[in-house]
């Protein structure tokens, strides 16, 4: 299943209009660190950020905190941290700032939630994957999507 919204909302958590949620499923069950199995589906977040930037803007804390739930209740699920860039600039240049974003997200969830480094994959893409290739230059592509699969 796949919905895309405008707009970012997750459980409980507080949606900000203006930006793009996407969410996929593929449930697996697991086993919690307390003995009790359920249910989990792969999950998307999306990050977007300023023109030419790798700081997480504070509105997207409460995703970080979410894929850093899911990564210590479910043991054995992984996450692949995508980092994007728009096409303004250099293409290696975007190929690196898109590492960079990844890299950030992967940063804050190792040093902020102690989140094991084995636990997450980055990819960077640049500009090779825009998410409206009928506008040469989209804010919407400057992102990082974070896939939370459970293994």
């Amino acid at each position: 299943m796949r919905i895309a919204k405008r707009a970012i909302c997750f459980l409980s958590l507080v949606c900000t209009v203006g930006f793009t949620f996407v969410h996929a499923e593929t449930n697996s069950t697991f086993v919690h660190l307390d003995g009790k199995s359920s249910t989990f589906a792969t999950q998307q977040f999306s990050v977007y950020f300023d023109k030419g930037s790798v700081e997480i803007p504070i509105i997207f804390d409460p995703i970080i905190e979410t894929v850093a739930v899911r990564l210590i209740e479910f043991s054995n699920s992984r996450a692949l941290i995508e980092g994007y860039a728009d096409s303004s600039g250099e293409r290696q240049a975007n190929k690196l700032l898109s590492y960079h974003r990844a890299q950030a997200i992967g940063k804050r969830l190792v040093q902020q939630y102690a989140i094991s480094r084995q636990k997450i994959d980055m990819i960077a893409f640049g500009e090779d994957r825009p998410i409206d290739s009928t506008r040469e230059i989209s804010p919407n592509d400057r992102r990082a999507l974070i896939i939370l699969e459970p293994r």
